[in-house]
Parts: structure tokens; C-alpha cells; sequence
């Protein structure tokens, strides 16, 4: 059997590039890159357009019922609030001079807020409020509020009738509040004065006896006074038992007062309410946590031991423990207040009867008349004073009773301009567009959900998805179309298919035109693309499944593969044939041989193409057929066929080496070819991205660096949130300190929390959990992970306190130096500044830095970094300012002890400290300059080791002139200042010269000065 020959196909094939798509021809020729999303966007775009008036009316729908609700649900509150203030209560209230004052017990706020939500104050209030309202009600609208670290209660009332109603029943409650604790000081000052009461009549019962046995006496004995020292006896001894019946008196009331508090306190029975809390809070626990947990365990033995103490329990006062009740609380507190001031006065009863003891025993010596007298006198006087002393006790709470001021006070009543609105349309205009919004938003969804649902072939964006290719053209409904737009989407679309396909007039033109169904349009395209190409001056032969129109441009399939020459008489003659095969044709190899070697003769004619309608996808001779095509084109028409089969049909084709070069798109509706292509934007989104990354590489690439090449490291010369590779992965380490909480129990609140020396951390149950090398993610999983036995779905929080494992050292003329910790990113300029900088000196009457920059290094691993400290500090250049890391080393070398020595003739020749900017002129101007025979053009500098030393002449003249730079010196330097070479000639000379005029002038002065003195000034003897 003779093998067919194979077809050419083409050796290139460009890229397709379209324009802009045309919306106002019958379609578009286009082309793009495939889809980059899973799903066309444009089909979710068209399917809320399409349901626009759904949308609309179930929005209105919703809206109304959202609307109608709100305006039953809602009506306008009105929140009136007014502030309390304490009271200041005075110190005393003085009806006499003896005795204590009364002092109101003071209670707590809390105490006064649970007394204010108590059951009878609403009731009170409630009934008076128009319209009525019950006491639960009014509980319910009710805000008390104690301002935090003032003496202020902020109250506040909503209310549904008027800002007048509001502000009444707020008012009103208001003062029945300061009524409330105005009661309490009166009843309380009320009950105190009926026992005082009680106790005066007592004492004036015994005056009243005592007064007639001291009747009795005088008129018995006839006695009328005692001597002075039996007066300053009884005195004492009248104080001694008026302090000792106060006491007495004082004490009593205490009694009577802690009865009263015990009374009180036993009524709260505090350990039930401890057992009933305990108990809710182990059923809060076990939500939260494990039976294992030791919060779990804890609790259950805490209600083991409340249900033994309540069982065994005979005395509430005694086992009473705070707890939640405020009222308990304060009761407890002024309990134990009272029996504290109860032991201190039965601490000072036994001295008060061991002083009246002593007295009456001195007394002994009196008289005994005297005695009998001053006992009597004594016991009338002692209760004088203790009825004195009641009395005005007991006037006092009367006044107070009386005239009780209140805990609190109202600071200023409300009135109906400062109630707040909260107004019922606002609410219901809020209520009715979240309605709207809502039902708008659900059809939206049902829309969005059928389009995303709905595996049609559709738009432009599935076929690309699908097919993989670019969209070459799209075609909408040739019967609304205007036939002027026809030719020039006619002409577009074959220029495009000459480009993209690669289409020459040397080489043949072999396209085949596939779908998956009949009835897609391949015949119609075939038409429009055969159209095309003879407006362009191109011959075609199409292979065509229908008979033809025109008898005599066209022959059958067999005549035509028997004699393949027969096609060009007729497209010389017509321009044009078609060549009719019948169904089924292609299921045989001879038939596809035959058919190959007809396109390969047909494919030598000069600019001619040769279309082939290729059968349905779905049968299985097409596939084989278009196998041996170099040019495929798929044809999907909108809303026939379904994703999975195009699919199916696609893949089979690709495995058969079929060459899908691009794809078409038939009756597309007028929507989708008004909208813009949405698939393209992510794709061209990522590519941007992706340029925009590559951009930043190389330009990171192209960035100065500094002897390194680790990753990461910042300069002034980089930008860009680069990290080290510690920064990467930041663990922790020994030193560091963490915050700690399990979300949702703000008790398991640890604030810095350390990692131990070893490396592990503690928290709550879990010890010893080896943190250091675990980044704050890695701990929290590992938290997580040890505290399920204990927590029921623990998460804990992890947030980072201080960070002291990586540190970095900075030693040297640094006037901080030390270890310090790298808790945030550090270049060395900032690590310098944080050190207070460099240290400076004097030297030579100036201020300088006494670092010596060139020999300053940094250490990192073992290797020196090759950082310029010069550059860096002294000329500005940031591309030396490299980040430190963990475990950097700097050291700043002092310059103090570099040394010049400077010799010779300056003034005073020895050692000059210098930096690294002394020069010659420097140096020998600290030494006092040059002598007068100095010889300035010729300074030698002696530089290096004394075996291989390093001259250098200097000439200072000529830079003093300004003709020469100044010669920098360094460390060590050796500056020698000769002499002048004449310089012994000129002192010859000077000598020569200055014994010459000597002489001269002692010879002139003899020969021309006589003496001054030619007689004795003194006598001769």
C-alpha cells in the first residue's frame, strides 16, 4: 500500500496581536492571550445585567417588608441622665462638749448601687411614672454607672413617651435615690437615739438614788466639807469613774451595734451564695477547659470544701468570706470595725479600774466620814457626767435624725432640651435600605450562581479557556447586520488569519474548520473566510459537506481526488472551487491517503487556500482527518454545546497531534460584544506584577554593596523592605521576653514572660518547653499543642516583649560602649548615635575626636567586614553604612597615643599627640615654630621602621607661599628642622662685627671725652 505524502506545514507561526475589538460590525477579528481565571467574569457581569429588574424588585420587595417591620418593631427613645455627687458628711455634729459626736456609717458605692436597683425603690418610682410603668421595666431601662476614681453616678433612662416623660421619671427616681440614703442616716441615727434614750433614764434613776443616800448622809453625820486633800481625792476619783462609766456606756452601744451588724450579716448567708457562685463558675471552667486542667480540680475542691462548711456551718458570722455581695462586704467590714473598737475598750476597762482601785486606796488614809462622804459624792458626780454625757450623745442623733444631708445629692436635674432623641424614621430608613440591599444582593447571588453554574460554551472567555488559543474572530447574527460593515470585518479578518497563521504565497494555505455539533455555522464561516480571501486576491478550494450553488465552480469529492488537476481549470476560471464530499467520508485509510495527496497538489497553487469543513468533532473521522492539517481552526457557537465536551473533544484532538492554531465564536449575543474583555485584565494585572518584581531584581542587582554578598543587608544606597536571613526567620532566644494569654480567658495573662538561660519557658501548665530556635509562630503551635490536655480549644496569643538574645558590641573611644540588645533593624550610624556618638578630647587647647577611624573595624564571624569607617563618618558615603547583625563586633581604636616627634631648630623640640589630619606646619607650630636659623625649605620627614626607613623633604617656604599642598604626617613620624647651611658664617660675622664697633667706639671716646670728675668728691685724709 502506498504511503500518502504528508503536507507541508508551516515553520513559523507568530504570535497573534489583535486590536481593538469592533462593536459596531457584525463581529470582532481578535485575538489574546488565554484566560488566567477559572470562570469568564464577563458571564457574571451579563447575568447582572440580564437580572436587573429582579434584582430591583426583590430589593423593593425587601426594603417594603424591612420597612414595615422596623416602623411596628421601632419607636423612638428618648435618654434622659442625670449625675449624683457624694456628699461631703461633716465630722460631728456637737449638741455638747462631752463625749464623742455621732459619725453616719459610710458605705461603698457599690452598696449604694445595689441598694438603688432594690425592688421596693422602683416600685416606688414606677407607679408614679406617667404612663405606669412596672418596676422590671423600669429596672430594664435603667444605666447606673459609677464614674470610675470620682464621686459621681451617672444614671440614665430610655424612654418611649417624650423627652417631658423622660426627664420626669429620671428626676423623680433621681431624688428617691438621695431620699433612700437620707433614710438610712435617719434610721440609723433614729435607732441609736432610742438606746442612748433608754440609757438616760437608767442613769437618772441612779442619780436620783445616789442623790438621797448623800441626803441621808449629811443629815445623819452633820457633815459639811472635807479638807483639801480629800477633795483633790474625790475630783480624781469623780473623773476616774465618770471615764469608767463612759467607757462602760460606750461599750454597750458597741454591743448593741455589732448585734445589730450580726443580725444583719447572718440574714446574707454568704456561704450558700459562695457555693451556688462557685459552682456556676465550674460550670463557665468546663466549657473552656479540661477535667485535667488544674483551675478544674482547684474549683472542685473549693465546692467540696463550701458544701462540708455549709453542712457543718452554725454560725454565718464566723464563716462568713468576701464574695460578690457588696452588702455582705460592707456589713463584715463595719462588723469587724466594731469589735475591734469593743477589744481596744475592754483592753481599757481593766486600767480604768486599776486606776480607781489606787485612788480609793489613798483615799483610806482620809477619814472615815470624809470617805463615806467623798464615796457618795463620787458616785453622784460619775453619774452626772455619764447622764450629761448621754444626753448630749442623744441630742446629737436626734439632730441628725432630724436633719439628715444624705450620702449623695442630685447635681442637677434634667430637663426635657437635654434628653436625647433617638429618632424612629432614622431607624426605620436604616432597616429599610439594609432590606433593599439584602434582597438586591440575594438575586444578585441566584444570578451570579446560575451563570457560574452553567457549563455552556457562551462567551469569548470560555472559548479561550477552553481551547487555549487566541480568538481569531467573533460573528453575531448575520441577519441584523449592516452590509457596509460586513466588507470590513471581512478584510480584518483575513489580515488577521494571514498573520497569525503565518499565510504566504509560497507556501500553501491548509485550514481546517472544526466544531464539535452540526449546525455551529462551519458552512457559514467557510463562506465569510472564502469571501475574504477572493476580496484579497486569493484562489481557494473548499471542501464542503453541502451541495454546491454554483454547478459549474464545482466538483464531487470522488472526480476531485481522482484527478486533482481538474480544480485548476476551474480556479482559473472562477477563482473559486468547491469540491463536495459526501458523510462518512474519511472513516477508511485509503480514503484519508487519497484525500491527503489531492491537498498536497492542490497546496503547490500560487496564492491559493484551500478551506476544509471538517465533519463534527463528535465523530471520529474528523478527529483523523484534521490530524494532517497544519492549520485547525475551532468553531463554537454560543450556547450549543458544553464545556465537558468541548473539553473532551479538544484533548483527543491534541492527542492525535491535531494543530489547533485558533478559535472562532458564532452567534455571539449583542451583550457580550458591547462589554469589554475582563478575562485579559488578570493576566495582564499578574504580568505587571511580575515586571514590577523583575524590575526591583535587577535593579537590587545593580545597587552598590559592601564586601558582601549576604542577602538582606540595607545600605543608604538600597531601598526596599530588604531582610537578613536572621530577620527571615527571627527566633527566639535566652534573655528574650514574651506577652502570653489564651484567647478568650484574660486571666491566663502572663506580661513578659522570659526564656531562661537554658532556653525553655514557662507558662501556666506547661514547663520547660525549650523556646530558644523557635520562631513566634513555631511557639505558638507548640503552646497550643501542650495545653489541649488542659484547655478545650486553647489558642494562644504570642506577641513579642523585649527582645535581649541578639545583641552586638561596640567598643573603644565610644562614649557608651558596651553590649546592647538588636531589637530592631540597626545600620552603624544608628548603633553609633545610640552610643552618644564618638568621644572626644582636648588636644592642644582644642576639642577633637579622639577615634582613629582608619584603623576602627568590624568583626562579623570570625572576618573583618571591609567597612571604610573614613567614608563613612567623614565624607558621608551611606554605601558603607551596611545593618548590623546579631553578634556584630566594632571597635573604635583610640588615637591618643599617635605620636609625632619633632627635633631641631624649633623652640621647643619633644613629642606631639596628633590625629589623622596633622600636617608638618601643625606639628612643628604646637612645638613653638621655627628658631631664627631654622631652615624652612628643606624639613625632613623620617617615616617607617629604623631598617627601612622612608624620607621625605619638605618645603615649607613654599607652602607657606601657597605654591605646595601641606604634607600630611602620620603616626610615629620623625620631623627634623635643620639649620641653615650658613648659618655658623653668619654668627662669625655677627661676632666679627660687634667686637669691631666695641672697639671703635672705646677709641673715639678716649680721644674725644674727657673725665667728668677732676676733684675729689671726698675729702682726703
Amino acid at each position: 500500500m502506498q504511503t500518502a505524502p504528508e503536507i507541508p506545514r508551516p515553520s513559523a507561526h507568530p504570535a497573534a496581536a489583535g486590536g481593538p475589538r469592533d462593536h459596531g460590525g457584525p463581529g470582532s477579528a481578535e485575538t489574546g492571550p488565554g484566560p488566567s481565571l477559572p470562570f469568564d467574569p464577563i458571564r457574571v457581569v451579563v447575568a447582572a445585567a440580564r437580572w436587573w429588574l429582579v434584582m430591583l424588585v426583590s430589593g423593593v420587595a425587601l426594603a417594603a417588608l424591612a420597612a414595615l417591620a422596623g416602623w411596628l418593631r421601632f419607636d423612638s427613645h428618648f435618654t434622659a441622665t442625670v449625675q449624683l455627687i457624694r456628699r461631703e458628711l461633716p465630722n460631728s455634729f456637737r449638741a455638747s462638749d462631752l463625749g464623742e459626736s455621732f459619725k453616719p456609717r459610710q458605705f461603698s458605692t457599690a452598696t449604694i448601687t445595689a441598694m438603688m436597683r432594690s425592688p421596693g425603690l422602683l416600685a416606688k418610682v414606677s407607679a408614679r411614672a406617667q404612663p405606669r410603668l412596672s418596676g422590671r421595666e423600669l429596672q430594664r431601662r435603667l444605666v447606673i454607672t459609677p464614674e470610675r476614681n470620682t464621686d459621681l453616678i451617672t444614671i440614665s433612662f430610655e424612654g418611649d413617651h417624650g423627652r417631658e416623660a423622660s426627664a420626669a421619671v429620671i428626676n423623680d427616681y433621681a431624688h428617691e435615690v438621695v431620699e433612700l440614703t437620707r433614710a438610712l442616716q435617719t434610721q440609723e441615727a433614729a435607732e441609736l437615739s432610742r438606746f442612748l434614750g433608754e440609757q438616760v433614764v437608767k442613769v437618772e434613776r441612779e442619780l436620783a438614788e445616789a442623790a438621797q443616800d448623800l441626803l441621808e448622809f449629811s443629815q445623819r453625820t452633820g457633815f459639811i466639807s472635807a479638807d483639801k486633800e480629800a477633795e483633790a481625792y474625790l475630783r480624781s476619783l469623780n473623773d476616774a469613774d465618770a471615764r469608767l462609766q463612759s467607757t462602760r456606756l460606750e461599750r454597750e452601744a458597741l454591743n448593741y451595734q455589732i448585734a445589730a451588724a450580726e443580725r444583719e450579716l447572718a440574714q446574707q448567708n454568704p456561704l450558700k451564695v459562695q457555693l451556688t457562685e462557685a459552682r456556676q463558675t465550674l460550670d463557665a471552667l468546663l466549657v473552656q477547659y479540661t477535667a485535667a486542667n488544674p483551675l478544674v480540680r482547684a474549683q472542685e475542691t473549693r465546692i467540696e470544701a463550701l458544701e462540708t462548711r455549709v453542712a457543718a456551718a452554725t454560725n454565718a458570722v464566723q464563716d462568713f468570706q468576701a464574695g460578690p455581695n457588696t452588702v455582705a462586704n460592707s456589713l463584715y467590714l463595719d462588723l469587724v470595725s466594731f469589735r475591734a473598737r469593743r477589744d481596744a475598750i475592754d483592753q481599757q476597762l481593766p486600767q480604768l479600774e486599776l486606776y480607781r482601785t489606787n485612788i480609793l486606796m489613798r483615799l483610806k488614809s482620809v477619814p472615815e466620814q470624809t470617805m463615806n462622804h467623798a464615796r457618795l459624792r463620787s458616785r453622784q458626780t460619775s453619774l452626772e457626767v455619764a447622764r450629761d454625757l448621754l444626753a448630749g450623745r442623744r441630742r446629737e442623733a436626734d439632730l441628725f435624725a432630724e436633719n439628715s444631708p444624705g450620702y449623695y445629692r442630685l447635681f442637677a436635674e434634667t430637663t426635657p432640651a437635654q434628653v436625647t432623641e433617638s429618632s424612629r424614621l432614622r431607624k426605620v430608613l436604616l432597616v429599610t435600605a439594609a432590606g433593599g440591599a439584602l434582597g438586591a444582593g440575594a438575586a444578585l447571588l441566584v444570578a451570579l450562581a446560575l451563570a457560574l453554574l452553567d457549563d455552556r460554551v457562551v462567551s469569548p472567555g470560555d472559548v479561550r479557556r477552553l481551547t487555549r488559543v487566541p480568538l481569531l474572530a467573533s460573528l453575531g447574527d448575520l441577519d441584523k447586520l449592516d452590509a457596509a460593515e460586513l466588507p470590513v470585518w471581512r478584510f480584518r479578518l483575513w489580515s488577521l488569519l494571514q498573520r497569525t497563521l503565518g499565510l504566504t504565497e509560497d507556501q500553501p494555505a491548509l485550514i481546517g474548520l472544526l466544531s464539535t455539533a452540526a449546525g455551529e455555522g462551519r458552512s457559514t464561516w467557510l463562506n465569510l473566510i472564502q469571501t475574504a480571501a477572493a476580496e484579497r486576491d486569493w484562489r481557494t478550494v473548499s471542501l464542503v459537506n453541502r451541495p454546491s450553488a454554483a454547478p459549474e465552480a464545482s466538483l464531487d469529492l470522488a472526480t476531485a481526488l481522482a484527478d486533482p488537476v481538474r480544480v485548476e481549470p476551474i480556479l482559473a476560471r472562477c477563482g473559486h472551487c468547491e469540491v463536495t464530499w459526501e458523510e462518512g467520508f474519511g472513516a477508511t485509510a485509503a480514503e484519508r491517503s487519497a484525500w491527503r495527496a489531492a491537498l498536497l497538489a492542490w497546496g503547490c497553487y500560487h496564492r491559493c487556500a484551500i478551506l476544509v469543513e471538517l465533519p463534527p468533532g463528535r465523530r471520529l473521522e474528523s478527529i483523523m482527518l484534521a490530524e494532517h492539517l497544519p492549520q485547525v481552526l475551532w468553531l463554537s457557537d454560543s450556547g450549543a454545546v458544553r464545556s465537558g465536551e468541548v473539553s473532551s473533544l479538544l484533548a483527543t484532538l491534541r492527542l492525535a497531534g491535531g494543530r489547533l492554531a485558533g478559535a472562532v465564536l458564532n452567534r455571539v449575543p449583542p451583550l457580550y460584544q458591547r462589554l469589554p474583555d475582563l478575562s485579559r485584565f488578570g493576566l495582564l494585572f499578574a504580568l505587571g506584577l511580575g515586571l514590577a518584581a523583575a524590575s526591583a531584581a535587577r535593579a537590587e542587582e545593580e545597587l552598590p554593596t559592601v564586601g558582601t554578598e549576604a542577602p538582606g543587608r540595607l545600605s543608604a544606597g538600597q531601598t526596599g523592605p530588604q531582610l537578613a536571613p536572621w530577620q527571615e526567620r527571627l527566633t527566639l532566644g535566652p534573655g528574650d521576653l514574651v506577652n502570653l494569654v489564651i484567647y478568650g480567658l484574660p486571666q491566663t495573662r502572663r506580661t513578659q514572660v522570659p526564656v531562661g538561660p537554658d532556653g525553655r519557658l514557662n507558662y501556666l501548665q506547661v514547663n520547660g518547653l525549650l523556646a530558644a530556635g523557635l520562631t513566634i509562630d513555631e511557639l505558638r503551635d507548640a503552646l497550643n499543642q501542650e495545653l489541649a490536655a488542659y484547655y478545650r480549644h486553647a489558642r494562644v496569643i504570642v506577641t513579642p516583649a523585649e527582645w535581649r538574645s541578639k545583641k552586638y558590641y561596640l567598643l573603644g573611644t565610644i562614649l557608651d560602649r558596651g553590649t546592647y540588645y538588636l531589637d530592631q533593624p540597626l545600620t552603624i550610624i544608628e548603633a553609633t548615635a545610640r552610643a552618644r556618638g564618638i568621644a572626644t578630647g582636648l588636644l592642644e587647647q582644642n576639642t577633637v575626636e579622639i577615634a582613629d577611624l582608619p584603623r576602627t573595624f568590624l568583626i562579623r564571624d570570625g572576618r573583618r567586614m571591609p567597612v571604610d569607617f573614613v567614608k563613612l563618618f567623614e565624607e558621608g558615603d551611606l554605601s558603607q553604612n551596611i545593618v548590623l547583625e546579631p553578634g556584630d563586633y566594632i571597635y573604635f581604636p583610640s588615637a591618643t597615643l599617635n605620636e609625632v616627634f619633632v627635633l631641631g631648630s624649633v623652640d621647643s623640640p619633644g613629642t606631639v599627640g596628633v590625629t589623622e589630619k596633622a600636617t608638618v606646619l601643625s606639628v612643628i607650630t604646637t612645638r613653638g615654630g621655627f628658631t631664627p636659623k631654622a631652615y624652612k625649605q628643606r624639613v625632613l620627614v623620617v617615616r617607617g621602621s629604623l631598617t627601612q626607613p622612608e624620607t621625605h623633604v619638605v618645603n615649607l617656604g613654599a607652602i607657606l607661599a601657597g605654591q605646595e599642598p601641606n604634607f600630611m604626617v602620620r603616626p610615629k613620624d620623625i620631623v627634623y628642622v635643620a639649620d641653615r647651611p650658613w648659618a655658623r658664617v653668619e654668627e662669625l660675622v655677627d661676632m666679627a662685627v660687634k667686637a669691631f664697633v666695641v672697639t671703635a667706639t672705646a677709641e673715639w671716646v678716649n680721644k674725644n671725652v674727657g673725665p667728668l670728675i677732676v676733684e675729689p668728691v671726698l675729702p682726703s685724709p
